[in-house]
């Protein structure tokens, strides 16, 4: 279609073509914007359920150190079990001192070791107990934390993916957009003629 020196009928068919072009495209924006926004939505929710997850996996690390603290304090080499070790072996030692001054005839010296012999963590039931239990949660810990992990990498993929594709939204939303404009013109140039 020429563009200057339009007859009336070629100024409204130019002019209907144009608006014809625009509101097709005005619907075709609005679609792409109303897409636009539900997809932001959507990510907004990854993103928090991503940050909730992380929250919680910072958590778990805090209590699984607090628990391995626990655990070797209790363990073997420990400090409780180096105090109990000390205190038996100054009983032993307090028996041994106390046989060597202190001697009747027809009577043993009192067995100090025994009577005052405190029971290791590994000996006694009940911190033995607590130890398995401190052991299994830290190991329950560590699975959520793997399991936390996984999510939060489906997560992040999926994020990048809704970015990916709001990007894209953008872009045929400003494609749609030049077509409302460029038929506004047009329309506003045969609108002159009609």
């Amino acid at each position: 279609m020429k563009w200057t020196n339009l007859t009336q009928e070629e100024a409204q068919e130019g002019y209907d073509e144009a608006r014809s072009r625009y509101y097709g495209a005005a619907e075709q924006y609005y679609h792409y914007k109303k897409e636009e926004s539900d997809c932001r939505s959507e990510y907004n929710s990854v993103k928090n359920q991503y940050d909730s997850a992380n929250s919680d996996k910072i958590n778990f690390e805090k209590r699984v150190d607090d628990i391995e603290r626990v655990i070797n304090v209790l363990g073997e080499d420990g400090t409780v079990n180096e105090a109990i070790n000390d205190a038996n072996s100054a009983a032993a030692n307090a028996e041994n001192s106390l046989a060597r001054s202190v001697k009747c005839d027809g009577m043993n010296s009192p067995s100090l070791s025994a009577a005052f012999h405190c029971k290791t963590v590994s000996e006694d039931s009940h911190s033995s107990a607590a130890v398995d239990t401190f052991k299994k949660e830290k190991a329950r810990l560590e699975q959520s934390i793997a399991d936390l992990n996984s999510k939060m990498q489906a997560l992040e993929q999926n994020a990048e993916e809704l970015s990916k594709r709001m990007n894209s939204i953008v872009a045929e939303q400003g494609n749609y957009k030049k077509i409302m404009n460029s038929s506004v013109y047009e329309m506003c140039h045969y609108k002159k003629y009609t």
